[in-house]
């Protein structure tokens, strides 16, 4: 694991990529590392706190996903022509297409007020293919995939990427959501008995929060927000996209946990969502929360 940790550093410090001025950019360099099978090139683009959500994992997990590590560890396989990470080396016989088709730019619901800073970007065609010695060995059918990137001035950088406003970095890959909201139409969400035991975490004190009461959550979207002031407390749904699905102004008589239904007056559908605590002049806090019918 060191081993791997030390290598992804060297690479960093030697890699001189295209740089990725404009958030766009990120997704193209992606395309680049996967054509040239370049693990120098893919490592340089994620940030330290780089996480990746998949369908592979339980809908329980999707929110917390994996870190740059394993993803990292995983392309690397994938590069040196091991598919599935089995198998000898064989990168000269493998060829990879990976295509981020019809890509929309959107603002990032964990920092809808730092725009310049912070996008998403929403690749409605995203596909891949391994081809080995002329024939198809694996293909990622055309689906959304959603990537949030970060401005290299306000990343959380690892050793050697470098801290500056021209380079754009992944911070955040949200693997066929098209598919993942298919899965969550045929689930259902789960609200008021049996999805209350969340509420018995213990907040830390004079921190504001946000956390599901169930996931994946119904469409009523319940949370419990640790509520540190009296002050009003503004909630705010984002989509997948970045778009603003709902917006409530709750009052608060007294500090301490307080459950909201953060859908409510909307007609929110099975899906990815992002929930947004804002209370006087107290840092945000966000929560991705999943959708069920």
């Amino acid at each position: 694991m060191k081993t791997l940790v030390s290598a992804v550093i060297l690479m960093c410090i030697a890699c001189v990529a295209v740089a990725a001025q404009q958030p766009i950019d990120a997704l193209k360099q992606m395309e680049q590392a996967y054509a040239t099978k370049s693990i120098e090139l893919q490592s340089c683009l994620f940030t330290d706190d780089y996480r990746f959500h998949s369908l592979v994992m339980k809908l329980s997990e999707y929110v917390d996903g994996s870190d740059r590590e394993r993803e990292i560890r995983v392309a690397k396989n994938l590069f040196a022509g091991r598919l599935f990470g089995k198998g000898e080396p064989r990168p000269d016989a493998m060829t990879l297409e990976l295509v981020c088709g019809e890509v929309t730019e959107g603002p990032d619901p964990e920092h809808p007020d730092s725009t310049a800073q912070y996008r998403v970007l929403v690749s409605n065609k995203f596909s891949m293919r391994v081809i080995e010695n002329g024939k198809e060995r694996m293909s990622v059918p055309s689906s959304q995939h959603v990537f949030h990137v970060v401005r290299g001035d306000a990343a959380v950088l690892t050793q050697g990427q470098e801290r500056v406003a021209d380079h754009w970095y992944i911070r955040r890959w949200l693997e066929n959501t098209s598919g993942v909201k298919t899965e969550l139409a045929e689930s259902k969400g789960d609200c008021g008995e049996g999805a209350t035991a969340a509420a018995n975490l213990t907040p830390g004190p004079g921190v504001l929060s946000v956390r599901a009461l169930s996931n994946p959550a119904c469409p009523a979207l319940e949370v419990m927000c640790d509520v540190p002031g009296t002050e009003a407390l503004h909630v705010d749904v984002f989509d997948v996209t970045g778009r603003l699905a709902n917006q409530r102004d709750i009052a608060v008589k007294t500090a301490g946990s307080l459950k909201v239904e953060a859908g409510a007056g909307a007609n929110l559908t099975p899906g990815v969502y992002w929930v947004r605590l804002r209370q006087a002049k107290l840092k945000p806090s966000t929560r991705m929360v999943v959708v069920a019918k």
